[in-house]
């Protein structure tokens, strides 16, 4: 029995010791699911991130809000107010002809209203004050977005540039070799190395540089749409992209009738034009309007009976002299309605020069891409064929560096003019007034 027992103890703890090798191993090679793959951030994620993310948008939107909600303080006015009261009092000392104690409540009712109709001017105001905050916030968005795009393509361009300058160190580091070479066998001189190594050394400069640009860039876009750190991106689908063919000034009258920042200033000019009405109507009497009912209760009522009663009562205010407040406040009015119409002439040739610009660049940089392309292609071949004739003998050193620092430059120039494309693309649907329109349509974002 004591042996069974024994047999049954032993059993136990050898389960107990192969128990948590076993659970491990079910939990490595059972449980545990396989990392996911890390995310890759196309811009259209970008975007609608900073939709959502964004406190600049936010801070467009939340103003958007005051205003209908300023919208119902001016409605408020229009409604008569509606108050209740009511008293108690007590009497410490009995007199014949007081009594112990009475109390009153009642309700009432108070409106008042300027005979120009001031208060419905207020209420027009405040409804042309919720489209102009629905129009910046509209225009604040689609900055905004083009600042995520802007910040999207720099940081692929400092990648880019940070490929280039490797790409030109490991060249210049393969000549270096052979230069050494070269300088066993007796075939060139000392000062083709020197050369050689003052190339490599602004070479790799280039590309501290170009790694520190890749940072600040990284940051920047981090900061803007707040994505994780080590994030990576998906390059951009450039296949749908069309020459501009339209002529500049009808992208010009377009700009003028579509631009969400121009509208919201002209409503902002109306603004100031009802505002001067506002204004005028301190000139106007002030129709104030009561009534209400009230009750009456004393306690004896002998001398004081009980009592209750209805009012009503209208008070006309007419002002007569101010000492010239209203005089120059309608003053201040008309002088802030001409300041608003000066900065709508203003910027709407701020548009237009906008427009002028975006244009210029997109066609400068569509022309610039097609003879760097060209540029590039013969510079590689240039490079290819010199150094060959270096190899062997044809050519000395500095001929190799030179090759290599045009292709270099070609390469950067070619990087710079794709980035610039890309870029003034976006700008100049920014400056027309459809970036926005364009990107939710695009990439079928949601707008909050």
């Amino acid at each position: 029995m004591n042996s069974h027992k024994m047999q049954f103890i032993q059993r136990i703890l050898i389960f107990l010791m192969f128990f948590p090798m076993l659970s491990g191993g079910f939990r490595v090679y059972g449980l545990h699911a396989e990392e996911p793959e890390k995310k890759r951030w196309s811009l259209s994620d970008l975007y609608q991130r900073a939709l959502d993310l964004s406190e600049t948008i936010k801070i467009a939107d939340n103003d958007l809000r005051i205003a209908e909600k300023d919208k119902d303080r001016a409605f408020s006015v229009l409604v008569p107010r509606i108050t209740a009261f009511g008293g108690y009092t007590r009497y410490d000392e009995e007199k014949t002809l007081f009594p112990k104690s009475d109390w009153n409540w009642g309700v009432r009712f108070d409106q008042s209203f300027t005979l120009n109709g001031k208060e419905l001017i207020a209420l027009d105001m405040a409804n042309d004050q919720i489209e102009k905050a629905d129009l910046d916030l509209t225009a604040i968005r689609e900055t905004y977005l083009f600042q995520v795009a802007s910040a999207y393509f720099s940081f692929l361009n400092a990648v880019k540039r940070e490929t280039i300058a490797e790409a030109d160190v490991k060249r210049l580091e393969a000549h270096r070799k052979a230069v050494l070479i070269q300088l066993e066998l007796e075939n060139t001189q000392i000062t083709e190395l020197y050369s050689t190594e003052a190339t490599l050394s602004g070479a790799r400069t280039e590309l501290v540089i170009a790694g520190n640009n890749i940072h600040i860039s990284r940051a920047t876009l981090k900061r803007m749409v707040d994505l994780p750190q080590g994030f990576e991106l998906e390059l951009p689908d450039n296949s749908e992209t069309e020459p501009v063919d339209q002529d500049i000034r009808e992208i010009k009258q377009f700009a003028l009738e579509q631009r969400e920042d121009l509208q919201s200033m002209k409503i902002a000019h109306k603004l100031t034009e009802s505002n001067i009405r506002l204004s005028k109507g301190s000139y106007w009497p002030t129709l104030s309007l009561e009534g209400g009912y009230t009750a009456i209760e004393s306690s004896p009522d002998t001398f004081t009976p009980d009592d209750d009663y209805l009012f009503v009562g209208a008070k006309i205010n007419f002002p007569i002299y101010d000492g010239g407040l209203r005089n120059a406040e309608v003053g201040q009015a008309r002088i802030r309605s001409r300041q608003a119409e000066l900065r709508v002439k203003d910027y709407s040739k701020q548009i237009a020069v906008e427009v002028e610009s975006a244009y210029r660049n997109v066609k400068t940089a569509e022309s610039a891409i097609q003879s760097l392309q060209d540029k590039h292609k013969w510079a590689d071949e240039n490079f290819n064929a010199v150094t060959f004739q270096y190899q062997n003998g044809i050519k000395n050193s500095l001929d190799v560096i030179d090759a290599n620092t045009l292709l270099a430059n070609a390469e950067r120039e070619l990087a710079e003019a794709r980035y610039n494309y890309s870029v003034s693309l976006l700008d100049l649907q920014r400056a027309k007034g459809i970036l926005l329109k364009n990107i939710v349509e695009q990439y079928n974002l949601k707008i909050n």
